[in-house]
């Protein structure tokens, strides 16, 4: 017995696939050493150093556990590109 296939959904309509786009802009951010420092300063924050470096260890573990938890059990096929009906 086969399974049916599940409806296809384009990749750019999933949450999941937002989950892996902040996922990879904090870790090239975290690489690129961009400075997060003064934009949190100006929000007003007494130690932003402290902060930054807090979520630029963090961010990445919680936007993978969201994608992963998001694609446990799909509901449908991600596809780049024009779904099929």
């Amino acid at each position: 017995m086969s399974a049916s296939p599940l409806p296809q959904l384009p990749a750019w309509h999933a949450r999941s696939f937002y989950a892996q786009l902040l996922l990879v802009a904090t870790v090239v951010a975290h690489v690129l050493q961009i400075d997060m420092d003064a934009l949190v300063a100006r929000i007003g924050l007494d130690a932003p150093d402290q902060l930054v470096e807090l979520a630029m260890i963090v961010m990445p573990w919680v936007f993978g556990l969201w994608a992963w938890l998001e694609r446990r059990a799909p509901k449908y096929q991600l596809v780049f590109g024009r779904a099929r009906s």
